[in-house]
């Protein structure tokens, strides 16, 4: 019972952090944007050198800008988020890529008609059209769009995100209360070989068979005691040359060295009284330690 609820409390941390994570890095944003010195007000444009031009939008998303442009220059203009759309300005006298939050105009006419030209660029929540100006002088080469909303809508996903989690923590404690009223919960130690240490010192332990509500679950620790870092991959159960389909739930990655990190394999169904093999293996697919003739009771 004990070894359960740690899994539940694992889950529980790993959620807590993640939503941390979100947050740290919104209030990243924030302290980008809000503390560039020459960050422009809403609706308007700024130049802290020559050549670079800042943006910000309005509140709602949307805004039109005037840029320069000279050839053989190029214009790089870059989103905080991912460009979705793209209305390239004429292919006759303009040269255009699109990155996932880039956008490279590169004019190809030595002599361009003397009026503005225009490219919209569209992503979740901006719609920005430029007016691209043609100018003899340099043009500008560099333009940051920035939202004035970015930091509060990462925010905002960070909350949504903890609410996701902790509904979805709720959830399934209300699955296993139920689990529990309906069946008995069952710890057996596997038999057979339970520990593996392979050459690069990763040690291997089966530790527990937990049964519950028709499913299995085998509790397993992987030992670091080498002095590099070492980054599991997939964890597969073999019967004889069969694999058995599970799912992984690893406490976290990389295992640092003289660390020992607790996993759980899902099974899809029972495996009483048969020998399986239990293989961890690296990133990128080679086998880091193999724990055969292991025995499910």
């Amino acid at each position: 019972m004990r070894l359960w609820f740690c899994f539940l409390l694992l889950a529980a941390s790993e959620s807590a952090h993640a939503a941390r994570a979100a947050r740290h890095g919104a209030e990243k944003s924030t302290a980008v944007v809000l503390g560039t010195e020459s960050a422009p007000l809403p609706g308007t444009c700024v130049s802290p050198q020559s050549g670079v031009k800042i943006c910000s939008v309005l509140p709602d998303g949307q805004g039109v800008f005037d840029v320069q442009s000279s050839w053989p220059g190029l214009l790089h203009v870059r989103f905080q988020e991912k460009i979705e759309s793209f209305i390239e300005p004429d292919p006759k006298f303009f040269q255009s890529d699109k990155r996932e939050q880039t956008v490279t105009i590169i004019p190809i006419a030595r002599h361009l008609p003397a009026h503005a030209w225009q490219a919209t660029i569209g992503s979740q929540h901006l719609t920005v059209t430029l007016n691209i100006v043609p100018t003899k002088t340099r043009g500008d080469a560099q333009v940051t769009i920035l939202d004035p909303r970015h930091a509060e809508r990462a925010l905002e996903k960070a909350a949504t995100d903890a609410r996701v989690s902790a509904e979805a923590r709720a959830l399934g404690d209300e699955k296993l209360l139920w689990a529990l009223t309906e069946t008995d919960l069952t710890l057996r130690k596997p038999r057979g070989r339970t520990i593996a240490r392979s050459r690069d010192l990763v040690v291997l332990r089966a530790t527990r068979v937990v049964e519950l509500g028709g499913k299995s679950f085998l509790s397993f620790s992987i030992e670091n005691e080498s002095a590099e870092p070492f980054e599991p991959g997939p964890v597969r159960l073999l019967s004889g040359k069969k694999e058995i389909p599970t799912q992984l739930r690893l406490a976290h990655a990389p295992i640092l060295p003289k660390e020992e990190v607790r996993g759980v394999l899902a099974l899809s169904s029972p495996l009483r009284r048969r020998e399986v093999a239990l293989i961890v293996e690296r990133v990128g697919g080679a086998r880091a330690v193999t724990l055969e003739k292991l025995e499910m009771p």
